[in-house]
């Protein structure tokens, strides 16, 4: 499995619509889910700053997720553009591989 870990930082009048489309059921999971490749997302939010969020998209392999972002580019990209005003901060934190 691979799971891209991203780090977000919010405006609190914009916790409510950030989960709505940061979640596992939320714009992003749906427009993932076009791949049977991909496996789900999970958002955390930090427990000492409500303002900080993380998520973890999971997917079959890097390459499926590669091959995904290529096919829908013009689609990710303009997904990506809507979502920014909801964040302050975006910071990708790293790509990983499950080991066990």
């Amino acid at each position: 499995m691979h799971s891209i870990i991203w780090k977000f930082t919010i405006e609190k009048s914009n916790k409510a619509e950030f989960e709505r489309h940061y979640g596992p059921n939320g714009s992003w999971a749906m427009f993932f889910r076009r791949s049977p490749e991909y496996v789900g997302t999970l958002l955390l939010r930090e427990s000492t700053n409500e303002n900080v969020y993380f998520t973890i998209d999971t997917w079959q392999s890097e390459k499926d997720f590669e091959q995904f972002k290529q096919m829908y580019h013009d689609e990710y990209m303009e997904l990506d553009k809507k979502m920014e005003r909801l964040t302050v901060k975006e910071e990708l934190l790293g790509r990983f591989e499950s080991v066990g």
